[in-house]
C-alpha cells in the first residue's frame, strides 16, 4: 500500500517506508520520493523475486507477487538514483542476514534504501513471533520499526 500511495499522491507522501509489501510504480511522477524497502529474500507469502505466492489455507487463493528488483528498479528509475547499490551496512546472527543497499546520487534528497534480509520469513522484523507456520521463521536481525523512524526521522 506504501508505494502505491506514494505513486499515486506524492504531493502528500514526503517519504514511503513498506515491509515485504512490493508494488511496481505504474506511472510515478511529481518530484522525487524517498523509498525504504524491507523485505527478506525468504519470506514464503510475499516471494522476493515474485511469482504467485503458496495457496492459503482452507481457501486454496494464491496472490501475485510482484519482484522486490522490480519494485525498486522503477523508484531509482523515478528518483535518478544509481542503478548499483552501495552496501552500506552488512548484519550477521546465524542463519539470518541483512544487507543494508543505498541506491545513491539521488535528486532532492529521495535516496533508494533496501533492507535485503535472509532467514527470515514474512513476519515483522523484531516483531512478535506470530502463525510461524504459516508465514515462516520470525527475525529479530533488524528492527523494523527502529529502521523506518530513523529513516524518517533523518529526512529532516
Amino acid at each position: 500500500m506504501a508505494h502505491r500511495l506514494g505513486e499515486a499522491l506524492p504531493e502528500r507522501i514526503t517519504a514511503i517506508a513498506s515491509v515485504a509489501g512490493a508494488h511496481v510504480p505504474i506511472a510515478a511522477h511529481g518530484r522525487a520520493l524517498p523509498v525504504l524497502h524491507i523485505h527478506s529474500e525468504d519470506d514464503l507469502r510475499a516471494l522476493y523475486y515474485g511469482d504467485l505466492g503458496p495457496p492459503f489455507p482452507l481457501t486454496g487463493s494464491r496472490v501475485f507477487h510482484p519482484s522486490v528488483n522490480a519494485t525498486l528498479s522503477e523508484w531509482v528509475r523515478h528518483d535518478g538514483c544509481n542503478t548499483m547499490p552501495t552496501e552500506t551496512m552488512f548484519i550477521e546472527n546465524g542463519r539470518h542476514t541483512a544487507r543494508q543497499l543505498v541506491y545513491g546520487n539521488y535528486h532532492d534528497g529521495a535516496e533508494v534504501v533496501l533492507w535485503k534480509l535472509t532467514g527470515a520469513g514474512h513476519g515483522w522484523p523484531n516483531g512478535k513471533p506470530r502463525l510461524e507456520r504459516l508465514v515462516g521463521p520470525p527475525t529479530k536481525i533488524i528492527d523494523a520499526n527502529k529502521e523506518i523512524w530513523h529513516f524518517f526521522r533523518d529526512l529532516s
